[in-house]
């Protein structure tokens, strides 16, 4: 079946997050219901833990055991998947059984797993394409785990591939990318320039929605 197409609610989860964490965020309880409920749809059991222990929560122990359970029933089928591929199928079917279990750690915000999982897709992806789309998941999982050094050692990486081919469309995702890194990093100047240069062919809309990149271009451009 053909995947649905990624949305930008994952990176959305991480700024509830963050915002949660700010002691200028007066009213928390909506934000708090909204990520809770990310949290649930999407079975993010790791991302539930680590948010507990950094906010101050009191898990509750019945809905982290069920994601729990519900984790460890995907991540098995998962692998079933990639031992079935390895037996019987070809490279291109092994990596993309490789990827959708890495892309399922990312999801659930299990980073160290998903980050090697990462690794161990790319290093048997071939073609400039498929190893772009790959760095720029990386980057995704980067900046939603505020990862500077792991953003801007991607951003480089992706940059190496461009200068060897690339089409534009790749080309222009990363602009976006790189964007949201230095919004991260309070480089406005720099993001201005990059989302300014956007504006035309904005298609990254499994890490922003188009909003959310009118609102930054506006914002950084001031």
């Amino acid at each position: 079946a053909e995947k649905p197409p990624l949305t930008s609610d994952y990176l959305d989860c991480a700024q509830l997050r963050f915002s949660l964490g700010c002691t200028t965020v007066a009213d928390k309880a909506p934000l708090k219901a909204q990520l809770l409920k990310q949290i649930e749809e999407k079975e993010m059991a790791p991302f539930y833990r680590a948010t507990c222990e950094a906010l101050g929560w009191e898990a509750d122990a019945a809905l982290l055991a069920k994601l729990e359970a519900a984790n460890a029933t995907e991540l098995a089928r998962l692998s079933d998947a990639i031992k079935t591929a390895e037996e019987s199928e070809g490279e291109s079917e092994i990596c993309s059984a490789m990827l959708a279990k890495a892309e399922f750690l990312m999801r659930i915000g299990e980073r160290a797993k998903a980050l090697a999982a990462l690794e161990e897709t790319y290093a048997k992806t071939v073609g400039l394409g498929p190893k772009l789309d790959l760095l720029l998941t990386k980057l995704r999982l980067a900046l939603f785990f505020d990862d500077k050094k792991l953003t801007a050692d991607t951003i480089d990486a992706a940059k190496g591939l461009l200068d060897q081919g690339g089409d534009w469309e790749r080309r222009n995702r990363l602009k976006v990318y790189e964007a949201v890194f230095h919004i991260s990093t309070r480089s406005f100047k720099k993001a201005a320039d990059l989302l300014l240069d956007s504006v035309a062919t904005f298609t990254a809309t499994e890490l922003i929605s188009y909003n959310t990149f009118v609102l930054y271009t506006v914002t950084t451009s001031l």
